[in-house]
């Protein structure tokens, strides 16, 4: 729920809740207080009165965070991402850890499977959201994955990276983020069918808003914005990695083929950061 004015946002939540706790009585359903909080998501430079700031549900204050897990990603609410990336940094520099001090006795194909299974998946999950954010904000992930490939390609603690990311075959964390980025507007575009019906009309081609030919007219609509916090999300990084595609990709309409075919143009042509 959102709304300009703070305290009727705060009254219209109260309203809602106290709907949705008589629909709880009525099917003779609860629910437990002491495991609910909820998050107001304010923009970075703004603030708000906090003791204004009284939730409640059936008479029971609602206890208010900064920072909460849903379905596994960390969410703050300045959107910042912070705490998500702290949890992904710990956890990768744990097992890199671990694998270090084994290294010598693993193959080079053993640190790509130890790879796979004890890093990748918190460079992957839910990359395209908490990893849409500030480069500055990404880099330590991007350091500790420096780490690995130096360890994996016994490499010196100086090494430069990039061919050794790109011989191990592994794509940085904002490389990640961009394949994940061009996976999700492929489905809009070839197949909007396979998405929730919200998506279909989230991106549009610049033919779809005018008729005339023009030599961007197959290329999508990016919106405007003038805050980088908005530059973040995805109606404006979807359009920015889709139109710097080549056609080829572009125009391929298999998922599996796109998705081998992005991939091995992303290892052959890495970005250190997002553009």
């Amino acid at each position: 729920m959102s709304h300009k004015n703070f305290d009727t946002l705060v009254t219209s939540m109260n309203n809602e809740l106290y709907k949705i706790n008589q629909w709880f009585k009525a099917n003779k359903l609860s629910l437990n207080v002491k495991k609910t909080n909820f998050i107001i998501f304010v923009g970075r430079n703004k603030k708000y009165d906090k003791e204004k700031a009284r939730i409640y549900i059936n008479d029971n204050a609602i206890n208010q965070v900064s920072h909460t897990r849903f379905l596994g990603v960390i969410i703050d609410e300045k959107l910042s991402w912070k705490n998500q990336i702290d949890f992904v940094c710990k956890k990768i520099s744990k097992n890199i850890g671990i694998i270090r001090k084994v290294k010598s006795l693993l193959s080079r194909n053993i640190f790509m499977v130890l790879y796979y299974s004890l890093i990748y998946p918190y460079l992957t999950y839910c990359n395209i959201i908490w990893g849409s954010t500030y480069t500055t904000s990404i880099n330590p992930v991007y350091l500790l994955q420096k780490r690995f490939v130096r360890i994996a390609a016994n490499a010196s603690f100086t090494a430069h990276t990039a061919a050794l990311f790109r011989d191990l075959n592994v794509m940085t964390v904002f490389d990640i983020n961009k394949f994940q980025i061009a996976l999700f507007v492929h489905k809009i575009v070839h197949n909007s069918s396979s998405l929730p019906e919200q998506y279909k009309g989230l991106l549009n081609f610049n033919s779809d808003i005018h008729h005339h030919y023009t030599r961007q007219h197959n290329l999508l609509r990016s919106i405007m914005t003038k805050t980088t916090q908005k530059q973040h999300t995805i109606m404006f990084r979807g359009p920015t990695v889709w139109n710097n595609l080549s056609h080829i990709l572009q125009s391929c309409p298999s998922l599996p083929s796109f998705k081998k075919l992005l991939k091995i143009d992303i290892i052959e042509h890495p970005s250190i950061t997002f553009s």
